[in-house]
């Protein structure tokens, strides 16, 4: 067991070891392509200045001078305009820029039509009217940034997966002790363990594969700070679905979140400095961090005590957890899906995989910790999930005060890449086993388990039942028995 342990941490610290050299090389390619404006010899004024700013389905003019240096024709010559976009599915010009003669020294108009997020430049080319297209035309580049204009349905999304969560939260502080948390609290390996390959495995593993499969220095970064951030709530549902450690699950959380005030500043400066220029000086949102926190244990609370004095809608409470729980996690999929539809046309396949090989990597190496913790099932299951599973409205939140549009919006794309593969093994293994289930009913349905009749405690008794609603006699379970629970039945 001790060899074991001390191959893992050697494996640990040359990874961390590599990531810093890494970083110390300074090793980025190029940044988010925002075209460069070759403005040349001046010979165009623009209005604004450097770039537009437009949104999607938004037609805004551009407003252009003609200054010719150099000439002596008092303005009497035109000068041949041709104007283009160069990637017309991010934005378009009017049909009716092409080719227009205008004189020195006076002011027209490029209607401009933003398509779709993201960056692009108008490509100019000035030329006599005899030369057109000639050696000796001028040619220059403006710069166009196309904005996301955020529908009603993403502006109200974190809320309403806020609702959701937290009515699931109460239902879930319904069938929790506060003894068992305090006996976790006890023996503190388990979360100890947890939080360990969290803020440890997590960043690093974000940072190695970011830095193989993203040809972007920005969007490195936007994944490892998802890396860095603490455990998201739906590992606790997920948990709760395949039977794990409920109270581990959501102590983890908990104290990762907490941890999060001083890990996610640490991690920026030993690694996340290093990544591109623009991340040197970045904001952790602390009062998005303590909103998390009150959002976990409110919920909570309310649900446990319920517990406490209302012991009859405990029990109502526990026959409806593992259906809510599922119409949760599909609505947060189907919504999540839905409102960040412009991912999938900006998605590659680095992105996407980096996305899955980061977020399924913390799958197995969560199990094999816990394993070589010496972890009993239920906790493995609670630890694996954990630490797959990171809260991603935080990393969101650091990028969009951090960064101007639309780099925000681009560089997330990895972010949400990773936010919605994470759960998609978990999807596919839970049909599998109901499907399992069912096969297995029908061929032997005289072995079909019957369900466990809810424990009926008599006013103002407390009936005491795992978080699973399953008798055990060992009394370890992942939820919250503390006597024997078919003495009661």
């Amino acid at each position: 067991m001790l060899r074991r342990w001390r191959v893992f941490c050697l494996v640990c610290g040359l990874w961390i070891t590599a990531c810093l050299v890494a970083a110390s090389e300074d090793r980025m390619l190029e940044d988010l392509e925002e075209p460069v404006d070759v403005l040349g010899t001046r010979d165009l004024l623009f209005n604004p200045e450097r770039r537009i700013n437009i949104f999607e389905r938004q037609t805004l003019p551009l407003h252009i001078t003609v200054l010719l240096q150099g000439t002596s024709d008092n303005g009497t010559s035109g000068v041949v305009v041709k104007v283009s976009a160069a990637d017309t599915s991010v934005a378009t010009v009017s049909d009716s820029q092409e080719g227009v003669v205008v004189q020195n020294g006076t002011a027209y108009n490029v209607s401009i039509e933003g398509v779709f997020l993201g960056y692009t430049h108008l490509k100019f080319e000035l030329c006599s009217p005899d030369d057109i297209g000639g050696a000796n035309c001028t040619r220059l580049r403006y710069v166009v940034a196309v904005l996301r204009d955020p529908s009603l349905l993403q502006r109200i999304f974190p809320y309403l997966i806020g609702f959701m969560v937290s009515v699931n939260y109460i239902n879930m502080g319904c069938q929790i002790d506060l003894m068992v948390v305090l006996e976790v609290l006890k023996k503190p390996i388990p979360p100890i363990l947890g939080i360990a390959c969290q803020f440890i495995f997590m960043p690093l593993v974000s940072y190695g594969i970011g830095l193989l499969l993203l040809p972007n220095a920005l969007m490195r970064f936007g994944i490892f700070m998802l890396g860095c951030s603490p455990g998201g709530n739906s590992s606790n549902l997920w948990t709760l679905m395949f039977d794990g450690d409920v109270t581990l699950s959501i102590t983890m959380t908990f104290i990762s979140t907490i941890a999060s005030v001083g890990m996610m500043p640490l991690w920026i400066f030993l690694l996340g400095r290093h990544m591109s220029p623009e991340t040197g000086s970045l904001q952790i949102p602390f009062a998005n961090i303590v909103a998390s926190l009150v959002g976990l244990v409110v919920p909570l609370a309310i649900g446990m005590l319920i517990w406490r004095f209302k012991p009859k809608w405990a029990q109502k409470a526990q026959k409806c957890i593992k259906p809510l729980t599922l119409v949760v996690l599909i609505v947060i999929l189907v919504l999540s899906v839905t409102v960040n539809q412009y991912i999938f046309l900006l998605m590659t396949w680095k992105s996407f995989l980096c996305g899955a090989l980061i977020s399924w990597s913390a799958y197995a190496f969560g199990a094999f910790a816990a394993f070589l913790g010496r972890l009993n099932r239920a906790q493995i299951i609670a630890v694996s999930i954990e630490i797959a599973f990171q809260n991603s409205g935080i990393a969101v939140v650091v990028l969009f005060t951090s960064l101007h549009q639309p780099d925000a919006d681009l560089v997330i794309v990895p972010v949400v890449c990773q936010a919605i593969l994470q759960g998609i093994p978990l999807y596919l293994l839970y049909i599998v086993l109901r499907l399992r289930k069912c096969v297995l009913n029908r061929m032997h349905p005289d072995k079909k388990v019957e369900p466990v009749p809810v424990c009926e405690a008599e006013l103002g008794e407390m009936c005491k039942v795992p978080a699973n609603g399953r008798p055990n006699e060992n009394l370890e379970t992942n939820g919250v028995l503390v006597e024997d629970y078919k003495s009661k039945l």
